[in-house]
């Protein structure tokens, strides 16, 4: 995540929408927070209310749903790196339970939406495969790394589909890869690609982690 965040420096958004799995609520729809603020000990975090009313009234599919937030791990831990690299930004969390193609679509159609007439940066939070040995794990993670370089939203789902590739955020990095595509002219750039074992030495059993860069 380091790698990502530091091509924060010296640039300056609108607001930031964060884009991660319901781990443990299953939300028929797109998950859209519901709170005013988070609070870390590096301080407080605020939501743009502004904006997340303009996407929660876009699509039918987008829902309040604070169970989707409430015990929800892959966008609270974007907060501290957020605090450091955009201080000041808010924020509006989304997040999905499953990668329907459906729902990709809308959130990728409304993403397109804002990042044609605002300045706001979108982060699609998602560890990259789990718990496989390290050369198993980095043939699948290359896979997942290869569709999203590609700008290849179908075939990052179908992948996933077929088990050869792993997600936890694969809708929200698919809509993310969706929404590039349909403003053209998006780059793409890999910034780090690591897996547990490198730092514990343990390879028998490894999560991936990737860090990707769109930008134009």
């Amino acid at each position: 995540a380091g790698w990502a965040y530091r091509q924060l420096e010296n640039r300056a958004y609108d607001s930031i929408i964060l884009l991660g799995p319901s781990h443990f609520a299953p939300v028929n729809g797109i998950a859209v927070a519901t709170e005013e603020a988070y609070e870390t000990p590096l301080g407080v975090v605020s939501i743009d209310g502004e904006l997340r009313g303009k996407i929660r009234a876009s699509h039918p599919a987008f829902v309040s749903c604070q169970q989707a937030f409430s015990r929800e791990h892959s966008l609270e831990v974007q907060l501290p790196f957020l605090q450091l690299t955009a201080s000041g930004t808010p924020i509006v969390p989304l997040a999905l339970h499953q990668p329907a193609p459906t729902l990709v679509q809308v959130l990728a159609e409304t993403l397109v939406s804002i990042l044609s007439e605002s300045k706001v940066l979108v982060i699609a939070s998602s560890d990259l495969s789990h718990y496989y040995p390290a050369p198993i794990a980095e043939k699948l993670d290359r896979h997942a790394l290869q569709r999203i370089l590609d700008l290849d939203a179908e075939g990052l789902l179908s992948g996933v589909a077929r088990n050869e590739c792993q997600l936890c955020g694969a809708a929200g990095v698919a809509a993310l890869v969706q929404a590039c595509t349909c403003l053209g002219n998006v780059k793409t750039k890999l910034l780090s690609y690591s897996h547990s074992g490198m730092i514990t030495g343990d390879h028998a059993g490894v999560v991936g982690y990737g860090a990707v860069a769109f930008y134009r």
